[in-house]
């Protein structure tokens, strides 16, 4: 019968904790996600033609950005740039398409897509959604929407950090 000397036990433990670490860090790796600009649907009787104003311009590309950050900040997505299909999704309502923000986040070579939109009532009124999806299966993996008062680039910034930190994360890191 051999008899383990302690340091060469001891070094086994140390390589077995190793190897187990590096498994579970691996298992945890970032999801790659496509984040689709955010759409605008606008209802008012302000803007009939249904017109994006400048400033509501600036407040979606600053929204989406915005969402970017905040995800990759989790730790859970390493965000993917949209570029490349940039135009073909500015003729789709990806929001609403029923499949088609799937197929155009598997080009980019994505697992998961995320889109939003923001639902102009009244200036006074809005509300501001977005969608988590796994791009094989379909899935919903997060969601949420949380309604805002006043058309301004703040309380679309918080309502934003509400979804964030009260729906999305939460869902998220299940």
């Amino acid at each position: 019968m051999s008899v383990v000397k302690p340091f060469k036990l001891l070094r086994l433990c140390f390589f077995l904790t190793i190897s187990q670490c590096g498994i579970a860090m691996a298992s945890e790796s970032p999801r790659t996600a496509a984040v689709f600009a955010f759409e605008f649907l606008d209802t008012g009787v302000a803007s009939p033609d249904g017109q994006v104003s400048a400033a509501e311009r600036q407040r979606l590309d600053r929204l989406t950005q915005q969402l970017r950050q905040d995800l990759a900040a989790t730790g859970k997505f390493r965000i993917v740039s949209t570029d490349s299909v940039a135009q073909e999704a500015k003729k789709i309502n990806l929001f609403a398409c029923e499949g088609c923000e799937l197929q155009l986040a598997r080009t980019l070579g994505s697992d998961v897509v995320v889109t939003g939109f923001v639902h102009k009532v009244s200036n006074l009124i809005l509300g501001i959604r977005v969608q988590v999806k796994d791009t094989q299966s379909g899935k919903l993996l997060a969601g949420g929407s949380v309604d805002i008062r006043g058309n301004t680039d703040e309380s679309w910034s918080r309502g934003l950090k509400y979804l964030m930190r009260n729906r999305l994360i939460p869902q998220v890191a299940q």
